[in-house]
């Protein structure tokens, strides 16, 4: 018989490493998952960084807005379908990995155990609608604001 962990990290993917635990194991959770930040369909690393700043300096560009895609249609520009869809699927594709360990956690979850997740005013509906259809309750008076140090407000639900 495999005895259960106690007082030890688990390493791997949470959503495989929790079916190894039996049911109604755990009485508290504090977890802070990725919150599914790309931008605008870009990586956010060196090579972006600097595809951005030729943008904007080109000369022959009208570039109004820096900072907003202008397929978007956040900008004024014309809405870009391809864009809309890419973003949308990107949004299913985070709220069903958040449902599959939201499953698993609340499996593993004792009833009445404290759940805290950790995340941001963009995506926490997201994690709160992914976490509802595991079994969650996640009702509005239970999402708890913080502000961080460097101004950007975090939820948890």
């Amino acid at each position: 018989m495999k005895k259960t962990p106690s007082n030890e990290v688990l390493v791997g993917d949470c959503r495989e490493v929790m079916k190894t635990l039996p049911e109604n194991y755990i009485s508290a959770c504090i977890t802070d998952p990725p919150y599914n930040y790309e931008f605008i369909g870009h990586k956010w690393d060196d090579s972006e960084i600097q595809r951005r700043i030729e943008r904007v300096n080109d000369k022959g560009k009208k570039t109004l807005v820096k900072n907003i895609p202008y397929g978007s249609g956040l900008a004024g520009g014309v809405r870009n379908e391809k864009w809309y869809q890419r973003n949308r699927n990107n949004t299913l594709d985070y709220e069903k990995w958040c449902f599959e360990w939201g499953e698993q956690l609340f499996r593993i979850c004792k009833p009445g155990a404290t759940v805290l997740v950790f995340n941001s005013t963009r995506t926490v509906a997201h994690v709160q609608v992914a976490l509802e259809s595991a079994g969650f309750y996640a009702g509005g008076t239970h999402l708890i604001e913080h502000c961080s140090s460097v101004g950007s407000p975090e939820f948890m639900v």
